[in-house]
């Protein structure tokens, strides 16, 4: 099988020659990964790696974000600044230094806000990857985190509170933020449509414990937002992928029910994530990408473990097909190239 038809069958749950793989780490470790095995580019990584999807690059960009030199913050289209903190590891994690609807009382105020629109779309020319991507699974965006974006701006004290008790509030937040992901949406298929196969979008709806919000609320405020972003992805051609890390199992019907084809990730290590639970009850009507656990495998364990633990993911989550084996979200720089390499080569030894 080609690279492109072993993704394709995973994604609708026919069996393949092998597990597909896909890739997602944050650059500092790409790098060191790149110096540890003497690559100069990017692509020979994706081969020593035997990974079978590409990802249209900069895949998370929805609108332009403007830099501040003076802060060192990024302020995107939604008005939101941002940082970036590195800790002594050389892991990284970002912040919100200004959130512009932290202290709005109304949903007047939240109407007086400068929402981003047409203006502000701005869509990368990915022309000159086409080309070289044509033999593998191409994943597409945009990046449409409704909660997370929402929370950014509100604050997640504010939001959590406004969706329980102020729900005209709640809603009128989450209607604007949607309104433009769903533009950029519309004007990205476009762009690259015939030439991307996979719409991977999401949030994060659950923390290690279980959801953020109730089952119910997940419906009530979310659920037609998804469904109306599947079925205009569906339009184009595309398969659906929806991403939340977390405990998340109880959504999974209703991502279903919204369109979803794939979910990403199976955060083993979350309540109520068993990967044999997940596949027997949900494996006839969804595939699955992840599996390979960021938090305590792939950072701690040895190399032997890594390898063991990669193939029994394959075995379970993989068994008839359905499967695409990735990590449970971006590697960080803690991970050691030994154990990429074993996962990534388990496979092929």
């Amino acid at each position: 099988m080609t690279p492109k038809e072993r993704v394709l069958a995973a994604c609708r749950r026919q069996k393949t020659d092998r597990a597909p793989i896909d890739y997602q780490a944050r650059p500092s470790l790409t790098d060191r990964l790149m110096e540890d095995l003497g690559l100069d580019d990017f692509e020979e990584l994706m081969q020593r790696l035997h990974v079978d999807c590409r990802w249209l690059q900069p895949f998370y960009a929805v609108g332009k974000p403007h830099m501040d030199w003076k802060s060192m913050l990024v302020q995107d289209a939604y008005g939101v600044k941002k940082g970036v903190k590195t800790l002594e590891s050389g892991v990284e994690f970002g912040f919100c230094a200004h959130r512009p609807l932290e202290n709005a009382e109304t949903v007047d105020d939240v109407m007086a806000h400068d929402w981003p629109g047409e203006k502000d779309v701005f869509i990368h020319d990915f022309s000159g990857q086409y080309e070289g991507y044509k033999d593998y699974g191409v994943v597409t965006g945009p990046w449409t985190p409704i909660f997370c974006q929402a929370e950014f701006m509100r604050g997640e004290e504010n939001l959590l509170a406004d969706m329980a008790a102020d729900k005209e509030m709640a809603k009128a937040i989450f209607d604007k933020v949607f309104e433009f992901f769903y533009l950029t949406a519309q004007k990205q298929f476009e762009a690259v449509q015939g030439k991307a196969d996979i719409f991977f979008t999401g949030d994060d709806f659950g923390s290690q414990f279980g959801l953020m919000m109730s089952k119910d609320m997940w419906r009530e405020y979310f659920f037609s937002y998804y469904k109306r972003l599947f079925s205009l992805a569906k339009d184009y051609g595309l398969i659906c992928m929806i991403h939340s890390c977390g405990a998340v199992s109880e959504l999974f019907d209703l991502f279903i029910e919204a369109g979803a084809d794939v979910v990403d990730p199976i955060q083993v290590t979350a309540r109520g994530m068993d990967p044999l639970a997940i596949k027997t009850r949900y494996g006839d009507r969804l595939a699955f990408h992840g599996g390979l656990d960021m938090q305590h495998l792939l950072p701690l364990a040895d190399k032997d473990t890594v390898r063991k633990e990669t193939l029994r993911m394959i075995d379970i989550l993989g068994k008839d097909g359905g499967f695409i084996m990735c990590s449970t979200n971006e590697m960080l720089l803690d991970i050691p190239t030994e154990n990429i390499l074993a996962a990534y080569d388990a496979q092929f030894e």
